[in-house]
């Protein structure tokens, strides 16, 4: 019972193969379609946003006579100096600055701080649909929060230690790399469902196929000179044949 099975698993897999190998041009076909689907898609229907970003480093006083207390309390301070950067005077400030047409919510929304572990580094990106717009949002951005913490607060202002630079690529989606992932869900879908075709199809087409589903022997067989095997179960049978081939050899 336990050979039966083990050869009939073996029988599923090759037929399997072998309608991957007689389709190989379809599920590539699919692949590429489904790839520049995604690519037009992206291209056609997502706005590009490019993300600039500058850094600040958090003083809590002159650095040549910080202490190490000092130093261990730079990343408390950056998580308040987090706060006081997006507040809405700073960016409000940052806005009127630069004479731009839109609101401190719109300039929130596009602003992302980030506070590296264990630093007292201050990340401040910016992320909008004009490269040129994000770069002096950031900039813009940095210097006037490290005015205004320093006013507001009785330490040393955060040193701009890098400035945000014009960004070239796309930070919401890779064309390349989504045309990457299409193809291969693609080729993956397409050769699942002829997998699932395969096994699921009980058809009974050559004489191994009667002995193995309905267990009697064959003694003959008269073919259908008007209509013959449809050109799957021909197709099949010639499979069927070749892989049988293939492995005596």
């Amino acid at each position: 019972m336990e050979n039966t099975y083990e050869n009939e698993i073996e029988i599923n897999l090759r037929d399997i193969f072998y309608e991957w190998k007689r389709r190989i041009f379809l599920i590539l076909a699919i692949g590429i379609l489904a790839a520049c689907v995604c690519c037009c898609f992206m291209t056609l229907f997502v706005t590009p946003l490019y993300t600039s970003t500058a850094t600040l480093l958090v003083l809590t006083q002159d650095e040549s006579s910080a202490t190490v207390a000092d130093l261990q309390l730079g990343p408390e301070i950056a998580a308040d100096y987090s706060i006081l950067i997006s507040s809405r005077q700073v960016l409000e400030e940052t806005v009127e600055n630069l004479s731009l047409d839109m609101d401190y919510t719109q300039l929130e929304a596009e602003l992302t701080i980030t506070n590296p572990e264990d630093t007292r580094l201050l990340q401040l990106s910016v992320t909008d649909a004009d490269p040129v717009l994000a770069r002096q949002l950031v900039n813009e951005l940095a210097y006037t929060a490290s005015e205004y913490i320093g006013e507001k607060i009785d330490v040393a202002p955060p040193k701009i230690i890098e400035e945000g630079e014009l960004s070239t690529t796309r930070s919401n989606g890779n064309i390349m790399m989504v045309a990457a992932l299409s193809f291969a869900a693609g080729v993956i879908v397409t050769a699942g469902i002829i997998a699932l075709m395969t096994i699921l199809d009980d058809a009974i087409v050559t004489e191994e196929d009667v002995t193995k589903y309905l267990g009697v022997p064959v003694l003959g067989n008269i073919p259908d000179r008007k209509r013959g095997l449809s050109k799957r179960g021909k197709q099949r049978g010639k499979d069927r044949k070749a892989g049988r081939k293939g492995k005596r050899k």
